[in-house]
């Protein structure tokens, strides 16, 4: 009699036991060369093998009176079933940072960053934004320059290189800003920041009451735009408070004379 089962090895070595639609297996099922023991399983099969790698389990059926009157019937014998074990992948840089353009990974003319986004992997450690001020944003520039983000991810099972590290990195054009130069006042205190309006600096907006950011009037010495420091600026008309990175509050000067 023919045996048909639907035993059967997924890429990543999951086996379905098989079953017999004409018989009755008796006893234990041995997975021939497989792992785990009591939870068998079998080790990935390299994609350098061409097609894959034929699994064979070994158990005993019962053979049935019917459909046929089998003349051996009620006797017990040994038989074999095969499985093709499909070839595992490779999981590679550009598979993880997915179909969208630089992984997401954006500056904008601010140097405010979008980290990159990765899929399939776990990232390892911080992704690395290169020439960046505390890896946390990058200084307003004059000539656009493409930055990049450098990432290292560990592969995680389902592939042949599990556990594995791979790296790579990905791009944006950080676009130059346009920034005016303009002669304002500064002071711990709102009054003294409107009383004075002797310093130069560079705003991104000609006015300070549209202005998102506020410069130093010179780069350093390394060419960076660097934001000014903290503190209460004026133009004689609105005063702002200024974090370091971010205005906080617009008041006019005429309530504070």
């Amino acid at each position: 009699m023919i045996f048909k089962t639907d035993f059967e090895v997924s890429n990543l070595g999951i086996i379905t036991p098989p079953t017999s639609s004409n018989s009755k297996i008796q006893g234990n099922i041995t997975y021939i060369s497989s792992s785990g023991g009591s939870s068998p399983y079998y080790e990935l099969i390299s994609p350098e093998t061409a097609s894959g790698v034929y699994r064979t389990a070994s158990f005993s059926v019962k053979i049935p009176y019917e459909p046929l009157s089998y003349i051996n019937y009620g006797q017990i014998i040994e038989v074999t079933a095969s499985a093709l074990q499909p070839t595992a992948s490779i999981l590679t840089f550009d598979m993880i940072t997915g179909s969208v353009q630089n992984a997401g990974f954006e500056v904008n003319v601010y140097g405010n960053i979008t980290p990159p986004t990765i899929y399939t992997a776990s990232l390892y450690g911080n992704v690395v934004y290169s020439e960046s001020i505390g890896n946390s944003y990058y200084p307003a520039i004059t000539s656009s320059l493409t930055r990049t983000a450098h990432i290292t991810a560990s592969v995680p099972y389902g592939w042949y290189n599990v556990g594995t590290l791979i790296s790579g990195s990905v791009t944006d054009l950080q676009e130059n800003v346009n920034l005016y130069f303009v002669y304002l006042g500064r002071g711990s205190s709102q009054s003294s920041a409107c009383g004075n309006i002797n310093e130069r600096f560079r705003l991104d907006d000609i006015t300070l009451k549209a202005a998102t950011a506020i410069y130093r009037e010179n780069d350093d010495s390394l060419g960076r735009i660097l934001f000014a420091s903290s503190g209460y600026y004026s133009d004689g008309d609105v005063v702002r408070y200024w974090t370091g990175t971010e205005f906080t509050t617009i008041n006019r000067c005429s309530e504070h004379s």
